[in-house]
């Protein structure tokens, strides 16, 4: 029986070809989406799961409150907190820190930068890191061992095969030297670790100094902890207490705080700060996922509407199937089964459309997810078949199945009405879920145009941005060597017709962020202010502006040892109003002078304020005495080189060859400033992208469910409109009765859409301090979209119902 309703199901599908198409192509684009945002939701969802004992891997946090208000809430965390945790907590069965350092791996005449993680000797135990070659147990033992990831192994040696290999790296102009251990897997995409190479922390202690190494004030690495089979984070938490106790030894009123973070949690809540790991806003994952299901659900009221518009076509067949006495369950198995067999087809359709677009689902997503049939795709690829092929196939079915047989054979109607309400709500929410995609489109367009052209206080065009090569060192000095390094390249670039400015910066505009310095002042309240490192060049190559005083001035002993200049926020908040003998109130510091305050400038951001900031010559005035330094992206000194507009590609050569006169053969990577600032808005451009696909399609789709829908509503309308015909109502008048109630449904859901479109993207705004507002422009932007949309989907209809002659539905009447 089953095998007659599908071959009855393929014989219609191929009959009608062009319905079939319209439905295959609706179902299958809206699976692609579906699958491709289901795909990156899943990785989102399920990061560090894929290690065995995930469930058991914890990550430490440390917490200090003071009384004086004071508060620091880290995931990085002190030396000593390691050992203390697996002295003193039974309930741990290992501990792992894992610490960074950029350093410089020698590669013939080379020099290249990379970042290399140290990490405990229990690496390989907690975490389920795969293994190409070599043998990871016990590999750190030994502090000149060294294990690479796959692509390093490549990038390096050009080959896998590189046990017992030496890997050289350039430490100030010391050599270290590590032998090849082992080489494993690529971390998955979904994991919080990355990396590309491993040395043992038994370098620690001639990598870094005693009092980092014993201090708890001191942060540095990440602690992981694996705790026993059978413990619990509620045993293990309490005792976490008595080690604040024994080793710290807080004074009365203040608190040190430590606890742990379920591995799985590390991603995706950024209720805690960010260690080395990024950390992402789940908001973005559940946007998606809801902008998936909302794409599923426009291509199923499609399906629907489009298989009852074919319907009446078959009315006649129906009415000879109940004739002959075929139960209204045999008419419904027998549409069910069309339905699932198209939604099937449209599933392969889909899949290979997936597997198609993938790798520009990659590039907007900025991930590098893989599509292969795992249990999870299998299981939401037959959900798919099961859930669509039922749910959207059994309105029509069950629509069909109520025919009226009788009155069909004799030439009447099918007893389809068009008060059904159910279809009208359907067709409805297709148009609330179109005007509310493309209000949202407009105004995400919009806010992302006025950060690109609002004035950040400088000049970001033509600003070319390179990372100068350094080796690594204490802070100051790494500071110091890369503004020396800045200054030979600016000796070679002054002067070149091509250049137009040349300065060097600790940080430019990177998603990081700058140094963070925290003091208490003379009156004991604890401030903080932000810190850049910059040469004396910099306001005038960045064309920022002074409020008053003066800029600094190459070659003056006194700027380059004493001299700061503040931005308007700093002397704003601690109200700084004669710069003469200003200082910052606090004698921690070196000795200084304000001696010029800058216009303010968004240096992060739009999303937050402008915060206080700091502009010195001389790192050693901040980096010594009793403050709380804390460094979101590196400070090692950026070149920063202003081209003149009509030489940019001229600038950039002459940038180059200066580099190889310089550095040698080490990489010349550049970026311009315009494009540093457009990645921080990265995540923002993308999920406006995704929603503008997404109300593309809601519009193509809504359309088409309309087009089914006028189709339906104008054949049961002919009598009753041939009768108006001949009657005298004019052609005019006949269009406008046909299209009175899709211009009355388009209203309804345009004031249904756009308080709930107004409130989703308010709260989208709220997160940017400088943003746009809301008008009623864009909503109705979205409903003439909406009404256009609304207008071609009816107008074949319209114009056959029209043109046609009212004898050819009354000859029987």
């Amino acid at each position: 029986m089953f095998k007659n309703y599908f071959k009855t199901a393929l014989r219609n599908l191929r009959k009608d070809r062009l319905n079939t198409a319209t439905n295959l192509i609706g179902l299958a684009i809206g699976i692609a989406c579906c699958i491709l945002i289901l795909i990156f939701v899943n990785n989102e969802l399920s990061f560090d799961q894929f290690h065995k004992n995930s469930d058991r891997i914890y990550r430490a946090w440390v917490k200090e409150d003071y009384k004086s208000g004071q508060q620091f809430f880290n995931t990085v965390t002190p030396y000593p907190l390691g050992s203390a945790l697996e002295n003193e907590i039974p309930e741990i069965q290992s501990v792992v820190q894992i610490s960074l350092f950029n350093w410089q791996v020698v590669s013939g005449n080379k020099k290249n930068p990379t970042t290399v993680h140290m990490v405990g000797k229990n690496f390989f135990d907690v975490f389920s890191f795969k293994t190409i070659s070599g043998n990871t147990s016990k590999v750190f033992d030994d502090v000149k061992n060294i294990v690479l990831s796959e692509e390093m192994a490549l990038r390096h040696f050009g080959s896998t095969d590189v046990i017992g290999k030496d890997v050289i790296f350039d430490l100030d102009n010391e050599e270290k030297i590590f032998s090849v251990k082992a080489v494993v897997e690529n971390p998955p995409t979904n994991s919080s670790i990355q990396f590309n190479i491993l040395i043992s922390d038994l370098n620690k202690t001639t990598l870094l100094g005693g009092m980092e190494l014993e201090n708890w004030f001191n942060i540095n690495p990440e602690t992981y902890v694996l705790l026993n089979e059978g413990s619990s984070l509620a045993n293990t938490e309490p005792k976490l207490k008595a080690i604040s106790k024994k080793y710290v030894g807080m004074p009365e009123g203040d608190t040190y705080t430590i606890g742990l973070q379920p591995l799985a949690d590390i991603h995706l809540n950024p209720d805690y700060p960010i260690g080395i790991a990024p950390v992402t806003d789940p908001k973005y994952a559940y946007i998606l996922g809801g902008i998936a299901l909302l794409i599923l659900a426009l291509a199923c009221i499609n399906f629907i509407m489009l298989s009852i518009s074919k319907s009446v076509g078959r009315a006649k067949e129906v009415g000879v199937r109940k004739s002959i006495g075929a139960l209204k369950s045999q008419i419904v198995q027998q549409f069910l089964s069309e339905a699932i067999l198209t939604v099937f087809l449209a599933l392969i359709i889909g899949l290979v459309l997936a597997r198609i677009f993938l790798p520009y689902f990659n590039d907007l997503a900025n991930k590098e997810l893989s599509m292969s049939f795992t249990p999870f795709l299998i299981g939401v690829a037959l959900s798919m078949v099961i859930i669509i092929g039922i749910v959207a196939g059994s309105y029509p079915a069950l629509v069909v199945s109520n025919f009226r047989a009788a009155s069909i054979l004799k030439g009447g109607n099918t007893g389809i009405s068009n008060k059904n309400n159910l279809r009208k709500i359907l067709i409805g929410f297709q148009f609330v879920l179109s005007i509310g995609l493309i209000a949202s489109t407009f105004i995400m367009t919009k806010q992302l145009n006025f950060i690109k052209n609002k004035n950040l206080g400088f000049d970001k065009e033509q600003l070319v941005s390179v990372q100068l090569q350094v080796p690594e060192g204490r802070m100051t000095s790494t500071i110091n060597k890369g503004m020396d390094t800045a200054k030979l390249f600016k000796d070679k670039l002054n002067g070149l017709p091509e250049i137009k400015n040349v300065a060097a910066s600790s940080h430019t505009f990177s998603p990081g962020g700058w140094t963070e310095i925290g003091f208490t002042d003379l009156d004991g309240k604890y401030n903080e202010f932000n810190l850049n490192i910059v040469s004396p060049e910099y306001l005038s190559t960045m064309n920022m502006k002074l409020v008053s005083g003066r800029d600094f001035q190459d070659g003056n002993a006194s700027d380059q040892r004493r001299a700061i200049i503040v931005n308007e926020a700093f002397a704003k908040k601690y109200n700084i109003q004669n710069l003469k003998g200003a200082k910052i109130s606090d004698s921690n510091f070196g000795d200084h002078e304000i001696i010029g305050i800058v216009k303010d400038f968004n240096y992060t951001s739009l999303h937050g304020e402008i915060e206080p900031l700091v502009l010195s010559l001389n790192p050693s005035l901040f980096f010594v005495g009793n403050v709380d330094i804390n460094i979101y992206s590196s400070p090692t000194p950026k070149l920063l080189v202003r081209v003149k507009p009509n030489a940019v590609q001229d600038g950039i050569s002459e940038i180059k060859q200066a580099w190889t006169e310089i550095s040698g053969d080490s990489p010349f990577d550049y970026q311009f400033i315009d494009q540093q600032l457009d990645a921080l808005y990265e995540q923002e451009q993308n999920l406006g992208t995704i929603v503008g696909i997404a109300s593309l399609f809601a519009i193509l789709v809504g359309g088409l469910g309309l087009f089914a829908l006028a189709s339906l509503n104008i054949q049961n309308r002919m009598k009753e409109l041939s009768i108006r015909k001949i009657l005298g109502a004019s052609n005019g008048t006949t269009l406008f009765l046909i299209a009175k109630e899709y211009i009355i449904m388009i209203g309804v859901t345009l004031l249904i859409a756009s308080p709930i479109t107004w409130f989703i993207m308010s709260d989208w705004l709220s997160t940017f301090t400088y943003r746009i507002n809301i008008t009623a422009v864009v909503f109705l932007l979205a409903g003439i979209v909406a009404t256009i949309t609304a207008a071609l989907s009816i107008s074949y209809h319209s114009y056959r119902a029209i043109k046609t002659e009212p004898i050819e539905y009354l000859r029987y009447e």
